[in-house]
């Protein structure tokens, strides 16, 4: 008689995610085997083999290039949705860059506003110099 081997549960529930190619957006492989970008919607596995399924129906879909990335985050439940652990995918669900250039806020690229006040005063001069000096070569050309 074989002896089945159990299947060892994960430390933590996982869900898989990657990245649209086209467009970079995060997104989260559903339970139906669609991608979705709300991590709510991530299909949970709770053991290796689940796990296992999961990555390899993702898998199918980075074959035709329509997600690149694909792999596996630890989340916790939080009413039954997943919810990611990690500082990395906290981010990545919250949709934030990780890097704000001064003078901007971590705001969608279109509700961003380059004002005086938040403005650098000096990469404004700056800027006037090198106009200034650009002007004064094309001066110097003619």
């Amino acid at each position: 008689m074989a002896h089945v081997k159990p299947i060892k549960p994960l430390k933590t529930p996982v869900s898989v995610t990657a990245n649209l190619l086209l467009k970079g957006l995060t997104v989260y492989l559903a339970p139906d085997g669609t991608w979705s970008a709300n991590i709510a919607d991530a299909a949970i596995a709770e053991d290796l083999a689940q796990e296992a399924v999961l990555l390899a129906l993702a898998n199918v879909t980075v074959k035709t290039q329509y997600v690149v990335g694909a792999y596996s985050f630890a989340v916790e439940l939080v009413n039954g949705k997943a919810t990611p652990i990690g500082m990395r995918e906290i981010i990545r669900a919250k949709r934030l860059p990780t890097i704000v250039p001064d003078g901007l806020t971590p705001k969608p690229e279109w509700e961003n506003q380059f004002t005086a006040a938040n403005a650098d005063s000096d990469n404004s001069a700056s800027s006037d110099n090198v106009a200034k000096s650009n002007e004064s070569k094309r001066s110097e050309n003619v």
